[in-house]
């Protein structure tokens, strides 16, 4: 399956959303271009948001990585409280700027 930005259809799911206005949250040259490649490739978080759009629950996201699922969600509009974690610091410092997201990890 070919995913472009764009124009929203039934065969490119992740067209409601811009990899690069996500990618933009990053100071990091190479996690912009990590998180265009996997917003592009990875069918998995529209089918997240899909699964959660209707939920009032807050979610805890175990392992966030860079957290890529939760600037996803909140670029479609899901305003839920969310709670990202990670044991790699690395990956916290890269986004622990945002306010829209909380982010914790070990203090290794």
């Amino acid at each position: 399956m070919t995913l472009s930005c764009g124009v929203p259809s039934a065969t490119n799911p992740m067209a409601a959303v811009d990899p690069r206005q996500i990618s933009r949250l990053f100071p990091s040259r190479w996690h912009r271009i990590y998180t265009i490649a996997k917003l592009r490739s990875d069918p998995l978080y529209d089918s997240v948001y899909n699964e959660l759009k209707s939920s009032i629950l807050p979610l805890l996201d175990v392992g966030c990585g860079l957290g890529i699922l939760a600037f996803y969600l909140r670029e479609r509009g899901w305003d839920i409280p969310i709670q990202a974690i990670d044991y790699d610091k690395r990956k916290f410092d890269a986004t622990h700027h945002s306010g829209a997201i909380t982010f914790a990890t070990s203090k290794r």
